[in-house]
């Protein structure tokens, strides 16, 4: 019963208290979800049993349970790259070239997990390829400094939407099915992570107390040109952002920032926390070259 009365609490204590929530699920998370086959468990049916995992001696692996595993930042990275390399062993499909959301369980029904698996194997939530899901695999790889595989992941996404099985338009769908196909276009919630994960990671457009640091996954296969320009707005104003290259670098390189200009006039530390808010002009000029 909620009676609607509020308390106060002290904000050491709620701090104290979130942590040690926060401590016990890492330590849940690594010591019992962690399964032999390298990868995590991140579901238990109605009846209380662990959902993934090899069960008569078929693998069982959703993609979302090594998503959030990898996005809590709680794992080491040895596991991160077992989960990832689990990930390519069990969900990579050879013939789409993409990740698929689960493999598949050989089962009819599964009514104890939900309505997942009422749909053939290939459709919907059962083993489609969900572009949300892949867009924040990718996210979550990048924060484990998995560059390359994160690059891996976008560019499957990708190149999904422009093969001509796709059969639409050049855009980001819920999900492609089982023959490539996209279906419901215009989901806002994948296009968001996809644009959210090309500014925060690979363009590396970050912030701490409100204070913006450049901090870019670039890899030599990523350029087109020796310059990339971007914009992004902040309460009021527009932060432009323009990335020279020094020279050509390899593919698998990953680019650092040497130095970073304010204005055109301020030479900046290349890991400068930049306070956007005490900028008096509106429009704001940051160019950085990078080798």
């Amino acid at each position: 019963f909620l009676s609607g009365k509020k308390t106060a609490i002290a904000l050491p204590l709620l701090i104290k208290d979130l942590r040690k929530k926060a401590n016990h699920l890492s330590s849940w998370l690594n010591k019992n979800e962690w399964l032999k086959e390298k990868f995590f468990n991140g579901y238990y049916d109605n009846e209380g049993k662990k959902v993934e995992g090899k069960k008569n001696g078929r693998i069982r692996m959703m993609l979302a349970s090594q998503v959030f595993a990898l996005m809590s930042k709680e794992i080491s990275l040895k596991k991160a790259n077992l989960a990832y390399q689990s990930i390519k062993k069990y969900l990579w499909d050879k013939n789409i070239k993409g990740v698929r959301l689960n493999t598949d369980f050989g089962l009819k029904y599964y009514l104890s997990l939900g309505r997942a698996f009422s749909f053939s194997y290939g459709d919907k939530e059962n083993g489609a390829f969900f572009s949300h899901m892949n867009v924040m695999f990718a996210f979550s790889l990048y924060q484990n400094g998995l560059w390359l595989q994160a690059k891996e992941v976008l560019d499957s996404i990708i190149n999904m939407a422009l093969s001509e099985k796709a059969n639409m338009p050049p855009q980001l769908p819920e999900y492609f099915n089982a023959q490539g196909k996209g279906l419901y276009y215009y989901l806002t919630g994948s296009a968001s992570w996809f644009i959210y994960t090309l500014l925060t990671q690979k363009l590396g457009v970050k912030y701490t107390l409100g204070e913006l640091k450049l901090s870019p996954a670039l890899l030599g296969s990523d350029l087109k040109s020796k310059k990339i320009v971007f914009s992004f707005k902040f309460r009021n104003k527009k932060v432009n952002v323009t990335y020279r290259i020094k020279k050509n670098p390899p593919a698998h390189k990953k680019l650092n920032i040497i130095s970073l200009s304010l204005n055109g006039k301020h030479s900046l530390s290349p890991n400068t926390y930049i306070a956007l808010e005490k900028i008096k002009e509106k429009n704001i000029f940051l160019e950085a070259v990078l080798a």
